[in-house]
C-alpha cells in the first residue's frame, strides 16, 4: 500500500509539474543571471550571440575550453546552477549545442570538444564531438560549425537544493583561433512515464546518425517527423502528453520495442539533401507501455553541409 501511496503522489506531483522547466534563464537572454562561472581556464568565457540551434542567431553561453600552459590534464571549465530536484523522478534535460573551429585557415583541429553534466558531483551524462572513428568528428576544419543536441535522461536519489554543473574541455591548449563550444535553450523537464528522444552524434548531412529513445522497459515506441509544428499543442483523446508536430505534415519515421533498460538505438544514414540544411526537421516520440500511450516532447534538427 505504502508504494502504492508513493506512485500516486508522484503521479500528481509530476502532473501538476507538467512542462515546466527548472532551468532559470536557459537562453541567456539575460545574460549570466542564475549561473556562477568556474572550473579551469577556458578562453573567454562568457554569453555571446550566435546560431547554436540553425534557427537564427540568439544568445548563448561560449568558451574555448582547453588549458593555458602545458602540461596536461587541463581542468573543465564550469558553468553551474543550483535546481530544487525531487528524488526518484526522471528528468529530462536537453540543449542546443554546437562547435566551431575559430581557426580562420582550413587547418583541422583533432579535438573539438567535449560536455559533461553533474548533478550534486555526479555524473549524469557527456556529449563529444570527437565521438566517431578517425576522420570524423575529431577533425574539424577551420570556421567550420558543427550541431548537436545534448539529451539526457537523468534523475537522483537525493531532493533538495543541489548544483546542476556543465562541465566543458578539451585536451590542448585553448586560444582564439581553437574550437569553440556554444550552448542554449537549456531545459529541464519532468519526464516521469514518458520517452525521451536524443541523438547520439553531430548533425551533419551524409552521415550516420543514431535516433535514440529513453523510457519504460519493454515499452512499443514511435518516433515521427514533420517539417513544421502545429499552431499549439494538440490533446488526442486516450494520449497522455500533447501532440506538436502539424498533423497535416507529420509522417511515421521509425519504431520499435525498448529493450529491459528502455532504450532503443536506431542508425540512419543522413541523405546529402542541401534542403535539410536550410529549414528544421521536428520529432517527436511516444511510447505504449500496458494500456498507457504517452507523448514525449518535441525536438527539432538543422543540418549542416559540413
Amino acid at each position: 500500500m505504502r508504494n502504492t501511496s508513493l506512485a500516486f503522489a508522484l503521479s500528481l506531483l509530476t502532473s501538476a509539474l507538467g512542462a515546466q522547466n527548472f532551468v532559470t534563464n536557459g537562453d541567456f537572454s539575460a545574460g549570466l543571471t542564475g549561473w556562477t562561472l568556474g572550473g579551469g581556464y577556458s578562453t573567454n568565457p562568457t554569453v555571446e550571440t550566435f546560431d547554436v540551434s540553425g534557427l537564427g542567431t540568439s544568445a548563448c553561453f561560449a568558451c574555448s575550453p582547453g588549458g593555458q600552459v602545458t602540461p596536461p590534464p587541463y581542468a573543465p571549465n564550469t558553468l553551474e546552477q543550483t535546481i530544487t530536484f525531487i528524488p526518484v523522478v526522471e528528468y529530462e534535460l536537453s540543449a542546443d549545442i554546437c562547435t566551431k573551429n575559430e581557426n580562420t585557415s582550413s587547418s583541422a583541429n583533432v579535438d573539438a570538444g567535449r560536455i559533461a553534466v553533474e548533478i550534486g558531483g555526479i555524473n549524469v551524462g557527456n556529449y563529444n564531438f570527437q565521438i566517431g572513428t578517425s576522420g570524423t568528428s575529431g577533425n574539424i576544419t577551420g570556421q567550420w560549425v558543427w550541431r548537436a543536441k545534448l539529451g539526457l535522461r537523468v534523475s537522483t536519489s537525493t531532493g533538495g537544493a543541489q548544483p546542476l554543473t556543465f562541465k566543458f574541455e578539451r585536451s590542448y591548449l585553448s586560444n582564439t583561433a581553437t574550437p569553440r563550444v556554444r550552448m542554449t535553450n537549456i531545459q529541464l523537464r519532468v519526464a516521469q512515464s514518458q520517452p525521451t528522444i536524443s541523438f547520439g552524434d553531430n548533425f551533419r548531412l551524409n552521415r550516420t546518425l543514431a535516433f535514440q529513445v529513453k523510457g519504460t522497459a519493454n515499452a512499443k515506441y514511435a518516433i515521427f517527423a514533420a517539417p513544421n509544428l502545429s499552431t499549439g499543442p494538440i490533446q488526442i483523446p486516450g494520449i497522455n502528453g500533447s501532440l506538436w508536430l502539424n498533423p497535416g505534415t507529420v509522417i511515421y519515421f521509425l519504431g520499435g520495442t525498448l529493450d529491459a533498460s528502455g532504450f532503443a538505438s536506431t542508425g540512419l544514414l543522413v541523405p546529402f539533401d542541401p534542403n535539410l540544411a536550410a529549414a528544421p526537421t521536428f520529432f517527436q516520440a511516444i511510447q505504449v507501455a500496458g494500456s498507457t500511450a504517452t507523448l514525449g516532447f518535441h525536438h527539432y534538427i538543422v543540418f549542416t553541409t559540413n
